[in-house]
């Protein structure tokens, strides 16, 4: 029988997630990060959603805001992670698609915000997914001197989208 993962550790752990709401949430922040398909990333979600759900339950009124404020923060930030291209670029497309997902399983409103900047960036941000990735290839690239490398490559491709 295998060891139970660090997660599985802190949501058996008594009290949980009263008590360790922090720590649960940096696990599944560690494991969105490193998770190798969608599948584990729903998973993550739908275990986010769960463990928020009981901790909203049980915040007192007067912090209710606040606590709703920081949930749907940590939740954007996941989802954003996810469209990532590279460390720094967000794909328009896969952000369309993710918060599609979400609308679609019900963990997030039509109406969100997150979901209304991706229908907009789908159709208004300059660079696509496969731009994107273009460009990540391009900065993984060791820069030559070659008229068709490198820096002057990807000065000329910038030029070209202008």
């Amino acid at each position: 029988m295998s060891e139970p993962s660090p997660l599985d550790q802190l949501l058996d752990a008594p009290g949980a997630p009263f008590i360790n709401t922090e720590e649960i949430l940096a696990q599944i922040s560690d494991e969105f990060e490193s998770a190798k398909s969608e599948d584990m990333r729903v998973i993550l979600l739908e275990l986010f959603k769960t463990t928020m759900d009981i901790v909203e339950r049980r915040t007192a009124t007067e912090d209710l805001e606040q606590f709703k404020t920081a949930r749907r923060h940590f939740y954007n930030l996941l989802l954003t992670r996810e469209a990532f291209v590279g460390e720094e670029d967000v794909s328009p497309e896969i952000l369309d698609a993710v918060t599609q997902r979400e609308v679609a399983a019900g963990r997030m409103a039509p109406d969100d915000e997150l979901r209304k900047l991706a229908q907009v960036g789908v159709f208004a941000l300059r660079d696509s997914h496969a731009e994107l990735e273009e460009k990540q290839r391009a900065e993984q690239t060791p820069a030559t001197t070659g008229a068709g490398g490198g820096w002057r490559h990807r000065v000329r491709t910038w030029l070209d989208r202008r």
